[in-house]
């Protein structure tokens, strides 16, 4: 399902970061494998800086780069949860990505803000583990 805010992505075959970050990295430069590394690199580099588990279960990798050219947010369900994250991170059920534009317009950033402020909700955040995507 895509709007022009957020794409949904149900049952997709991952079963490892590396598998996750690989494949985020190809839906969001699926003809530059030079610009897909960057955004790798940035996502591994990001984890490392701080947590990115906003619940149990829940992931949010998210970063700013200046290769993205629009601001995108991908909701995502593995197939089955990926066990054995990190070290920090046993299991994942959701993957909440946020990839944000350098200079993205002030209308984008407060929506972005908004879906951030529902991911404090934690009915919400139990419903898109669910697979119930309304719309964020």
């Amino acid at each position: 399902m895509t709007d022009n805010f957020a794409e949904i992505f149900d049952e997709i075959a991952l079963t490892s970061k590396v598998a996750t970050y690989e494949w985020i990295s190809e839906q969001a430069f699926p003809t530059s494998k030079e610009a897909a590394q960057m955004i790798y690199q940035a996502l591994l580099e990001r984890e490392a800086a701080g947590d990115i588990q906003i619940e149990e279960g829940v992931i949010l990798p998210h970063l700013e780069h200046s290769a993205l050219t629009k601001t995108q947010i991908w909701l995502i369900r593995p197939e089955e949860p990926i066990t054995e994250w990190s070290e920090r991170i046993a299991q994942v059920e959701l993957i909440i990505v946020v990839l944000l534009a350098e200079n993205e317009t002030l209308a984008v950033k407060r929506r972005l803000a908004d879906f951030m402020r529902k991911l404090a909700d934690p009915d919400y955040l139990d419903d898109l583990k669910a697979g119930n995507f309304a719309e964020p």
